[in-house]
Protein backbone atom coordinates (compact mmCIF):
# COMPACT_ATOMS: atom_id res chain seq x y z
CA UNK A 1 0.00 0.00 0.00
CA UNK A 2 3.03 2.38 0.80
CA UNK A 3 4.18 1.00 -2.25
CA UNK A 4 1.20 2.43 -4.27
CA UNK A 5 1.07 5.84 -2.25
CA UNK A 6 4.68 6.54 -3.54
CA UNK A 7 3.66 5.59 -7.11
CA UNK A 8 0.15 8.24 -7.04
CA UNK A 9 2.36 10.63 -5.56
CA UNK A 10 5.14 10.67 -8.21
CA UNK A 11 2.42 10.47 -11.12
CA UNK A 12 0.66 13.38 -9.35
CA UNK A 13 4.32 15.55 -9.39
CA UNK A 14 5.12 14.38 -12.62
CA UNK A 15 1.37 15.39 -14.03
CA UNK A 16 1.34 18.92 -12.52
CA UNK A 17 5.60 19.77 -13.94
CA UNK A 18 4.03 18.89 -17.00
CA UNK A 19 1.18 21.00 -16.69
CA UNK A 20 3.10 23.64 -15.75
CA UNK A 21 5.94 23.40 -18.36
CA UNK A 22 3.33 23.56 -21.03
CA UNK A 23 1.79 26.76 -19.34
CA UNK A 24 4.47 28.56 -19.22
CA UNK A 25 6.12 27.64 -22.71
CA UNK A 26 3.68 26.36 -25.10
CA UNK A 27 5.61 26.08 -27.84
CA UNK A 28 7.26 22.91 -25.38
CA UNK A 29 4.36 20.81 -26.09
CA UNK A 30 6.14 20.54 -29.76
CA UNK A 31 9.38 19.89 -28.84
CA UNK A 32 11.65 16.48 -29.12
CA UNK A 33 14.74 14.97 -29.16
CA UNK A 34 16.23 13.08 -26.45
CA UNK A 35 17.27 16.28 -23.99
CA UNK A 36 13.19 17.39 -24.55
CA UNK A 37 11.77 17.82 -20.91
CA UNK A 38 8.17 17.43 -22.03
CA UNK A 39 9.31 14.25 -23.70
CA UNK A 40 11.21 12.95 -20.52
CA UNK A 41 8.38 14.17 -18.29
CA UNK A 42 5.47 12.33 -20.17
CA UNK A 43 7.70 9.15 -20.45
CA UNK A 44 8.34 9.56 -16.52
CA UNK A 45 4.41 10.14 -16.60
CA UNK A 46 3.71 6.57 -18.53
CA UNK A 47 5.71 4.88 -16.72
CA UNK A 48 3.81 5.87 -13.27
CA UNK A 49 0.94 5.57 -15.31
CA UNK A 50 1.56 1.42 -15.77
CA UNK A 51 2.80 1.55 -12.37
CA UNK A 52 -0.17 2.93 -10.70
CA UNK A 53 -2.34 0.15 -13.14
CA UNK A 54 -0.56 -2.79 -12.14
CA UNK A 55 -0.19 -2.02 -8.24
CA UNK A 56 -4.27 -1.28 -8.28
CA UNK A 57 -4.79 -4.70 -10.05
CA UNK A 58 -3.19 -6.48 -7.56
CA UNK A 59 -4.10 -4.48 -4.65
CA UNK A 60 -8.05 -4.67 -5.60
CA UNK A 61 -7.23 -8.51 -6.18
CA UNK A 62 -5.71 -9.13 -2.98
CA UNK A 63 -8.16 -7.64 -1.36
CA UNK A 64 -10.89 -9.75 -3.31
CA UNK A 65 -9.37 -13.07 -1.92
CA UNK A 66 -9.56 -12.04 1.53
CA UNK A 67 -12.99 -11.86 4.22
CA UNK A 68 -13.79 -7.95 4.75
CA UNK A 69 -12.88 -7.42 8.57
CA UNK A 70 -13.25 -3.76 8.44
CA UNK A 71 -14.70 -0.96 6.38
CA UNK A 72 -11.27 -0.07 6.63
CA UNK A 73 -10.58 -1.65 3.80
CA UNK A 74 -13.19 0.35 1.17
CA UNK A 75 -10.94 3.99 1.66
CA UNK A 76 -7.82 2.02 0.24
CA UNK A 77 -9.96 0.13 -2.74
CA UNK A 78 -11.83 3.81 -3.59
CA UNK A 79 -8.24 5.03 -3.56
CA UNK A 80 -6.48 2.63 -5.62
CA UNK A 81 -9.73 2.35 -8.09
CA UNK A 82 -9.21 6.30 -8.50
CA UNK A 83 -5.55 5.38 -9.17
CA UNK A 84 -6.38 2.99 -11.81
CA UNK A 85 -8.46 5.04 -13.42
CA UNK A 86 -5.89 8.05 -13.65
CA UNK A 87 -3.81 5.48 -14.80
CA UNK A 88 -5.67 4.62 -17.50
CA UNK A 89 -5.70 8.53 -18.62
CA UNK A 90 -1.91 8.90 -18.19
CA UNK A 91 -1.38 5.55 -20.98
CA UNK A 92 -3.57 7.27 -22.74
CA UNK A 93 -2.86 10.89 -22.90
CA UNK A 94 0.94 10.39 -21.62
CA UNK A 95 2.24 9.12 -24.95
CA UNK A 96 3.46 10.89 -27.92
CA UNK A 97 4.51 10.35 -31.53
CA UNK A 98 6.21 12.44 -34.42
CA UNK A 99 7.77 14.58 -31.46
CA UNK A 100 4.14 15.95 -30.72
CA UNK A 101 2.69 15.34 -27.51
CA UNK A 102 -0.44 13.95 -27.96
CA UNK A 103 -3.02 11.06 -27.26
CA UNK A 104 -2.34 7.82 -28.59
CA UNK A 105 -6.05 6.37 -28.47
CA UNK A 106 -8.09 9.86 -28.45
CA UNK A 107 -6.86 12.30 -30.85
CA UNK A 108 -8.77 15.37 -30.80
CA UNK A 109 -10.11 16.78 -34.14
CA UNK A 110 -9.50 19.90 -34.07
CA UNK A 111 -5.65 20.17 -33.93
CA UNK A 112 -5.11 20.84 -37.80
CA UNK A 113 -6.08 24.40 -37.39
CA UNK A 114 -3.87 24.96 -34.16
CA UNK A 115 -0.94 24.04 -35.78
CA UNK A 116 -1.93 26.29 -38.95
CA UNK A 117 -2.19 28.77 -36.43
CA UNK A 118 1.66 28.09 -35.18
CA UNK A 119 2.38 28.52 -38.66
CA UNK A 120 0.97 32.22 -38.65
CA UNK A 121 -2.23 31.22 -40.74
CA UNK A 122 -5.13 32.63 -39.62
CA UNK A 123 -3.73 35.91 -38.38
CA UNK A 124 -2.37 38.90 -39.73
CA UNK A 125 1.26 38.83 -40.52
CA UNK A 126 3.48 41.14 -38.46
CA UNK A 127 5.08 42.41 -41.77
CA UNK A 128 6.23 46.42 -41.34
CA UNK A 129 3.63 47.88 -44.33
CA UNK A 130 -0.09 47.90 -43.73
CA UNK A 131 -2.63 46.31 -45.62
CA UNK A 132 -1.55 42.74 -44.66
CA UNK A 133 -4.78 40.04 -44.75
CA UNK A 134 -5.21 37.76 -41.74
CA UNK A 135 -6.18 35.39 -43.86
CA UNK A 136 -9.22 32.30 -42.68
CA UNK A 137 -8.25 29.23 -40.73
CA UNK A 138 -11.78 27.55 -39.39
CA UNK A 139 -11.53 26.20 -36.68
CA UNK A 140 -14.55 25.16 -33.91
CA UNK A 141 -14.72 28.63 -32.01
CA UNK A 142 -15.82 29.54 -35.66
CA UNK A 143 -18.22 27.06 -36.34
CA UNK A 144 -19.97 27.84 -33.07
CA UNK A 145 -19.96 31.78 -34.24
CA UNK A 146 -20.88 31.63 -37.90
CA UNK A 147 -23.64 28.90 -38.23
CA UNK A 148 -26.81 28.08 -36.20
CA UNK A 149 -26.73 26.71 -33.29
CA UNK A 150 -27.67 22.79 -32.71
CA UNK A 151 -26.63 22.23 -36.80
CA UNK A 152 -24.24 19.96 -37.93
CA UNK A 153 -22.26 22.80 -39.77
CA UNK A 154 -21.37 24.34 -35.91
CA UNK A 155 -19.72 21.23 -34.82
CA UNK A 156 -16.16 20.44 -35.73
CA UNK A 157 -16.76 17.46 -38.06
CA UNK A 158 -13.58 15.03 -38.10
CA UNK A 159 -13.93 14.96 -42.04
CA UNK A 160 -12.80 19.01 -41.46
CA UNK A 161 -9.21 17.83 -40.91
CA UNK A 162 -9.25 15.97 -44.11
CA UNK A 163 -11.06 19.05 -45.98
CA UNK A 164 -8.45 21.49 -44.43
CA UNK A 165 -5.12 19.27 -45.63
CA UNK A 166 -6.05 19.97 -49.43
CA UNK A 167 -6.80 23.25 -48.76
CA UNK A 168 -10.67 23.08 -48.27
CA UNK A 169 -11.67 25.84 -45.23
CA UNK A 170 -8.45 27.85 -45.13
CA UNK A 171 -7.49 30.87 -46.87
CA UNK A 172 -4.10 31.93 -47.20
CA UNK A 173 -1.99 34.85 -49.00
CA UNK A 174 1.48 34.51 -50.59
CA UNK A 175 3.12 36.21 -47.86
CA UNK A 176 1.79 34.18 -44.56
CA UNK A 177 2.30 30.45 -47.80
CA UNK A 178 6.11 32.44 -48.15
CA UNK A 179 6.62 32.55 -44.57
CA UNK A 180 5.80 29.79 -43.52
CA UNK A 181 8.00 27.84 -46.57
CA UNK A 182 10.38 29.77 -44.80
CA UNK A 183 10.17 28.13 -41.76
CA UNK A 184 10.20 24.75 -43.52
CA UNK A 185 13.53 25.48 -45.19
CA UNK A 186 15.05 27.04 -42.02
CA UNK A 187 14.41 24.26 -40.21
CA UNK A 188 11.31 25.19 -37.91
CA UNK A 189 11.96 29.01 -37.03
CA UNK A 190 9.08 30.98 -38.37
CA UNK A 191 10.65 34.71 -39.66
CA UNK A 192 9.13 37.96 -39.16
CA UNK A 193 8.26 38.89 -42.93
CA UNK A 194 9.68 42.67 -43.50
CA UNK A 195 10.60 44.96 -46.52
CA UNK A 196 13.00 47.71 -44.57
CA UNK A 197 16.67 47.24 -43.77
CA UNK A 198 17.34 50.42 -42.65
CA UNK A 199 17.04 54.08 -42.24
CA UNK A 200 18.68 56.61 -44.01
CA UNK A 201 18.98 60.34 -44.35
CA UNK A 202 18.68 63.17 -46.87
CA UNK A 203 22.04 62.04 -47.94
CA UNK A 204 21.93 58.46 -48.01
CA UNK A 205 24.00 57.54 -44.67
CA UNK A 206 22.26 55.37 -42.57
CA UNK A 207 21.26 56.11 -39.53
CA UNK A 208 19.55 53.04 -37.74
CA UNK A 209 19.58 49.48 -39.04
CA UNK A 210 16.57 47.56 -38.45
CA UNK A 211 16.10 43.84 -36.73
CA UNK A 212 13.21 41.46 -36.60
CA UNK A 213 13.55 38.93 -34.38
CA UNK A 214 11.61 35.49 -35.77
CA UNK A 215 8.45 35.11 -34.65
CA UNK A 216 8.79 31.75 -32.46
CA UNK A 217 10.51 28.43 -32.65
CA UNK A 218 7.88 25.58 -34.20
CA UNK A 219 10.07 23.46 -32.64
CA UNK A 220 9.56 21.00 -35.80
CA UNK A 221 10.76 17.55 -35.51
CA UNK A 222 13.74 16.72 -38.24
CA UNK A 223 12.07 13.37 -38.93
CA UNK A 224 9.21 15.73 -40.25
CA UNK A 225 11.22 18.04 -42.09
CA UNK A 226 13.48 15.70 -43.87
CA UNK A 227 9.83 14.23 -45.26
CA UNK A 228 8.59 17.36 -46.28
CA UNK A 229 11.94 18.56 -48.02
CA UNK A 230 12.01 15.26 -49.76
CA UNK A 231 8.17 15.18 -50.66
CA UNK A 232 9.04 19.03 -52.15
CA UNK A 233 11.71 17.50 -54.05
CA UNK A 234 10.09 15.00 -55.77
CA UNK A 235 7.12 17.23 -56.68
CA UNK A 236 9.28 19.26 -58.52
CA UNK A 237 12.20 16.20 -60.03
CA UNK A 238 10.12 12.98 -60.05
CA UNK A 239 8.78 11.69 -63.43
CA UNK A 240 5.22 12.25 -62.28
CA UNK A 241 6.16 15.67 -60.51
CA UNK A 242 3.83 17.96 -60.72
CA UNK A 243 6.56 20.75 -61.32
CA UNK A 244 8.92 18.08 -63.14
CA UNK A 245 8.34 19.78 -66.37
CA UNK A 246 9.77 23.20 -65.11
CA UNK A 247 12.21 22.33 -62.80
CA UNK A 248 13.57 19.03 -63.55
CA UNK A 249 16.68 20.42 -65.71
CA UNK A 250 16.70 23.52 -63.86
CA UNK A 251 20.21 24.18 -61.39
CA UNK A 252 20.48 24.58 -58.68
CA UNK A 253 17.61 22.37 -57.62
CA UNK A 254 14.20 23.73 -56.82
CA UNK A 255 12.19 21.72 -53.90
CA UNK A 256 8.79 23.13 -54.48
CA UNK A 257 4.81 21.91 -54.72
CA UNK A 258 1.95 23.26 -56.99
CA UNK A 259 -1.18 24.48 -55.81
CA UNK A 260 -4.81 24.72 -58.22
CA UNK A 261 -7.37 26.83 -55.39
CA UNK A 262 -11.08 26.69 -56.28
CA UNK A 263 -12.75 29.96 -56.80
CA UNK A 264 -16.50 30.00 -55.88
CA UNK A 265 -17.72 31.11 -60.15
CA UNK A 266 -14.61 32.01 -61.53
CA UNK A 267 -11.42 30.48 -63.12
CA UNK A 268 -8.91 28.43 -60.40
CA UNK A 269 -6.33 30.28 -58.68
CA UNK A 270 -2.54 29.08 -59.59
CA UNK A 271 -0.01 28.84 -56.82
CA UNK A 272 3.50 27.46 -56.72
CA UNK A 273 5.24 27.58 -53.37
CA UNK A 274 8.89 26.63 -53.23
CA UNK A 275 12.92 27.20 -52.20
CA UNK A 276 15.93 27.13 -53.42
CA UNK A 277 18.45 25.55 -53.82
CA UNK A 278 16.60 22.33 -52.39
CA UNK A 279 19.29 21.11 -49.93
CA UNK A 280 20.70 24.36 -48.81
CA UNK A 281 17.79 26.77 -49.45
CA UNK A 282 18.59 30.71 -49.83
CA UNK A 283 15.14 31.74 -51.19
CA UNK A 284 11.66 31.12 -51.14
CA UNK A 285 9.41 31.41 -53.68
CA UNK A 286 5.58 32.32 -54.07
CA UNK A 287 3.86 32.80 -57.18
CA UNK A 288 0.13 33.34 -56.90
CA UNK A 289 -1.45 33.25 -61.13
CA UNK A 290 -5.32 34.53 -60.45
CA UNK A 291 -6.88 33.00 -62.51
CA UNK A 292 -4.24 31.15 -63.69
CA UNK A 293 -5.59 27.27 -63.24
CA UNK A 294 -3.50 24.75 -62.57
CA UNK A 295 0.09 25.96 -60.62
CA UNK A 296 2.13 23.81 -62.63
CA UNK A 297 1.22 25.85 -66.09
CA UNK A 298 1.45 29.30 -65.04
CA UNK A 299 2.62 29.24 -61.81
CA UNK A 300 5.70 27.35 -61.64
CA UNK A 301 6.93 28.71 -65.20
CA UNK A 302 6.70 32.48 -63.39
CA UNK A 303 8.81 31.13 -60.21
CA UNK A 304 11.15 29.78 -62.18
CA UNK A 305 11.88 33.12 -64.07
CA UNK A 306 12.49 34.45 -60.34
CA UNK A 307 14.98 31.49 -59.78
CA UNK A 308 16.81 32.23 -63.10
CA UNK A 309 16.96 36.18 -62.25
CA UNK A 310 18.55 35.17 -58.76
CA UNK A 311 20.64 32.77 -59.55
CA UNK A 312 21.63 33.46 -63.58
CA UNK A 313 21.47 37.51 -63.21
CA UNK A 314 23.40 37.76 -66.50
CA UNK A 315 21.60 34.91 -68.64
CA UNK A 316 18.60 35.62 -70.13
CA UNK A 317 15.56 34.67 -68.89
CA UNK A 318 13.84 32.17 -71.47
CA UNK A 319 9.75 30.84 -70.90
CA UNK A 320 9.39 27.23 -69.62
CA UNK A 321 5.97 25.93 -70.37
CA UNK A 322 4.60 23.71 -68.05
CA UNK A 323 1.76 20.67 -67.71
CA UNK A 324 -1.02 19.79 -65.65
CA UNK A 325 0.02 16.14 -64.50
CA UNK A 326 -2.61 16.51 -61.70
CA UNK A 327 -4.73 14.64 -64.42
Amino acid sequence: MYVGALVIIYAIVVHVITGVVLIVDPDAAASTGPSSVVQLLFDSSLVAGLAMLIAAALAIAAHLHRPLRSWAFWPQQLLLVVAAIGALVAVVMGNYADGTVRPTLFIATDQLPVMLRRFGFGATPPVDIPGASSGLVQDPLYRKENYPPGSIDADWQPGYDIQMSIGQGIDVTPLQLATAYSALANGGILPTPHFAKELRDSEGRVVKKLSFPPQRNLHLPESFLAEVRQGLYNASHSADGTSSSVFGNFKPDVAGKTGTAEVLGKADNAWYASWAPADNPEIVVVALIVGGGHGGVSAAPVAREVYSAYFHPNQKIRAQAGTDRSR
